[in-house]
């Protein structure tokens, strides 16, 4: 409805494997240098921070310019697997977009805008294999979301409440429909395991997507730059849904 050509879009879409690359590259980048794991409040002890953290770097430089992209990307999904035993399997699930980004990448590779498109064209992966890549990415954000629903607010009711305690997050009353914190909590709670649901099963995915866009930037004001890096995967994700057509 706004022009968009079948030319226009089949270029986005070849653009598509950038966008998620940079979203993600830039974060995994530079928590690697800080020596945390897929998010600021993860850090392991030394030496194992150093390791992991030089194996963040690797995988962000590898989707950043798009060099040996299928490889990094089981890496990444090894990674997954490795903060399971490392920070644990609730931060891991919390971070489910991250193995999301390795099926993505696997399936997908760095498209045509890439070292490997240059250099290795040999390790495309077949078109049957690519068409998964973007859909199975919408699916690991959508259960992430609904993970972190129970995790953070209807399951651990006592971590919302301490966290609102601090932070002056709920804004009902402001705009004249005041609820006690209990409830905020739960109605926070409930949209957050609404968008995830819908997302992961594709229902109304781009109204969706701008609903979810209001609640990850809640805290934005709160946690600076921190929260925006660590946020920045879900922007990329989330930009890209809201045009990609799940027909195509």
């Amino acid at each position: 409805c706004l022009g968009a050509t079948d030319e226009g879009m089949a270029r986005f879409y070849g653009w598509v494997p950038v966008v998620i690359g940079i979203h993600f590259a830039i974060p995994l980048l530079v928590l690697g240098v800080q020596g945390r794991l897929f998010s600021p409040n993860n850090e392991p002890a030394a030496p194992l921070n150093y390791i992991l953290g030089t194996w963040q770097i690797a995988i962000a430089l590898s989707f950043l310019y798009g060099g040996m992209t299928r490889l990094f990307a089981a890496s990444l999904a090894l990674l997954w697997v490795v903060a399971g035993f490392v920070v644990g399997w609730e931060t891991a699930f919390e971070n489910l977009h991250y193995l999301g980004a390795a099926v993505f990448f696997f399936c997908k590779g760095r498209g045509p805008h890439s070292i490997d498109r240059l250099l290795f064209p040999g390790l495309a992966p077949s078109p049957a294999l690519a068409k998964h890549g973007l859909k199975l990415l919408r699916i690991s954000i959508g259960a992430g979301f609904a993970f972190v629903a129970f995790t953070e607010k209807l399951a651990n009711p006592t971590l919302a409440h301490t966290f609102l305690s601090q932070f002056q997050l709920n804004f009902t009353g402001a705009v004249g429909f005041p609820l006690s914190n209990e409830a905020f909590i739960w109605c926070a709670g409930t949209v957050e395991l609404l968008i995830g649901l819908f997302l992961a099963f594709g229902i109304f995915p781009r109204e969706i997507i701008i609903a979810a866009w209001g609640i990850i930037n809640l805290t934005l004001t709160i946690f600076s730059w921190v929260e925006l890096v660590g946020h920045l995967p879900i922007y990329g994700i989330m930009a890209v849904l809201l045009v990609w057509a799940p027909s195509e």
